[in-house]
């Protein structure tokens, strides 16, 4: 691919002349793909508008282009995304040439803010184009940015904050919305629907707020409900009756609505991507760690053994089960990770890769699940990405993944590393450790390794821990695929190979809510 210039190409594109002349400086780093192009049109046509990209497929070229066109005019942008991403997307505007904008980031603290725009307020030169901030700044700064000229909104990795539509991130966008007719909305991610088909709620009445007038109303259209009794809290001894999604319904009818001011683009349509080779490897307990994992999980379940296990508890059963295989010396002072068959299944799988050759990444879910992995193979000189070196920290520690040649392995989160960061020119394999409970949290973290035009396959291995809750939950995030597909339209998905493969429980099957009989099968 080579570069272009804005203005020629908005000019192919049918622009008026008269506009596209004003880019003729501007070179972009390559001429934009046609979904790329509908996605900038779509930011200009609708005030709210979705750029519904899976990785990898370009939505920063997209969000760029926006903010460029816009700045011509005088119209200031705001960014939202998370901190980790601030370096790589500041970065990113670089790739552009003669782009003119003035970006900044706002990450301070309260009262460097508080001088940044008394500044901005006196001296209107002094004022960027583009501030990249965090939805935590934006929810307390968004009007004194809107009154200084900023009335173009992007919501990177969108679903982070939209998944409860009464937060604080989700009121302060509707606010900010329905300051002007002429303020616009845009909202960036390639998981709408990251965990259940409810999730999509938030994300649609932000796009389309005259469609479902209420939360309840979008549920009566779309979900069926069962019932089930919990432990009343203020009755010992009663039980009280709440309901919960038993399946979705009108699925289609979803999708138009979804899809009525976005544009959706999946790698396998519009990159030449080979596809990943995904497999599933599996290991047992050894018996020392198999009785300590069945003690404790009975005697969990044995203190609920009369009562019918909500939602809550059962979150927190699975913690507990999931904690039991990867980290059993939280539950034990004489266990370590040497004895540990889920780290002797990662270090076979590294041994087989040849990590003298090939980088790898590894993903687990838990702090403690990170830390036993960079000790376990420490000769790797690993990187750790996760919650508690806070942004800056592991943005330093991906560029020690990229750049240090005895840096071989990088641990990561999910929430952590499974977003905004590329990885693929220096590694293709990626080993999850743990399971992730959800579809848009594995192609996230898949996609950090996939680039456009990689003609090798990109390697997947999925540990699962047999009779232990471990296949319980990578089929639990399986089961979500099907429903989430349909509504995004998808045809072939990265989870095709896996959903070829029998499944431990019926197809559909609701597993929000995960009942006792199914924890005393697990343990």
């Amino acid at each position: 691919m080579s570069a272009i210039s804005f203005g020629l190409a908005l000019r192919a594109q049918g622009e008026e002349p008269a506009v596209a002349e004003q880019f003729n400086h501007v070179t972009l780093p390559f001429e934009p793909m046609d979904h790329q192009w509908t996605g900038f049109y779509w930011g200009r046509s609708f005030n709210r508008s979705g750029l519904f990209f899976e990785p990898r497929t370009g939505k920063t070229l997209t969000l760029q282009m926006l903010a460029i066109f816009y700045a011509r005019y005088g119209v200031g942008t705001i960014q939202i995304m998370p901190p980790g991403l601030f370096r790589q997307f500041h970065n990113d505007y670089h790739l552009i040439e003669h782009h003119g904008l003035r970006t900044t980031v706002m990450d301070q603290g309260p009262q460097a803010r508080s001088s940044l725009l008394t500044r901005w307020r006196n001296t209107p030169d002094s004022r960027p184009n583009v501030i990249l901030l965090s939805k935590e700044i934006f929810k307390s700064v968004w009007r004194d940015l809107y009154l200084l000229g900023f009335t173009n909104v992007h919501f990177d990795e969108s679903h982070l904050g939209l998944q409860d539509s009464d937060s604080q991130i989700a009121r302060a966008l509707r606010a900010f919305i329905n300051q002007h007719q002429d303020n616009r909305l845009v909202l960036s991610t390639g998981t709408p629907m990251p965990n259940q088909i409810r999730n999509a709620y938030g994300t649609v009445s932000m796009l389309m707020p005259n469609v479902y007038q209420t939360k309840a109303a979008f549920e009566n259209t779309h979900c069926i409900f069962k019932k089930i009794y919990i432990p009343d809290p203020k009755r010992p001894g009663e039980t009280r009756t709440i309901a919960v999604v038993d399946q979705y319904t009108n699925l289609d009818y979803l999708s138009t609505v979804l899809y009525a001011h976005a544009v959706y683009a999946a790698k396998r349509d519009v990159l030449k991507l080979a596809a990943p080779n995904i497999q599933i490897i599996e290991c047992e307990l050894k018996p020392k760690h198999r009785r300590l994992y069945n003690k404790v999980l009975n005697e969990r379940l044995l203190e609920v053994k009369d009562e019918i296990i909500d939602a809550r508890a059962a979150q927190k059963l699975r913690q507990v089960a999931l904690q039991l295989i990867s980290v059993p010396e939280e539950f034990a002072d004489n266990f370590h990770a040497d004895d540990n068959s889920l780290y002797d299944t990662v270090a076979a799988l590294l041994g087989s890769i040849n990590t003298e050759k090939e980088k790898v990444v590894v993903f687990a879910n838990y702090i403690r699940t990170v830390e036993a992995l960079a000790r376990r193979f420490h000769k790797l000189h690993p990187a750790k990405v996760y919650g508690p070196n806070g942004p800056a920290k592991n943005a330093q520690e991906v560029e020690r993944f990229h750049r240090q040649d005895s840096c071989r392995l990088l641990a990561a989160n999910p929430l952590a590393g499974g977003a905004g960061f590329k990885l693929g020119d220096v590694c293709t394999t990626v080993i999850f450790a743990e399971p992730v409970s959800t579809p848009g949290a594995f192609d996230q973290c898949l996609s950090r390794v996939m680039l456009m035009g990689q003609t090798e396959p990109v390697i997947c291995y999925i540990v699962n821990v047999r009779n232990t809750i471990s296949p319980l939950a990578t089929q639990n995030m399986l089961n979500k695929v099907p429903d989430i597909n349909a509504v995004m339209g998808v045809k072939k998905s990265l989870f095709e190979a896996l959903l070829g493969k029998p499944m431990s429980y019926e197809e559909g099957e609701c597993q929000e809510e995960i009942e006792e009989a199914e924890w005393r099968e697990a343990a």
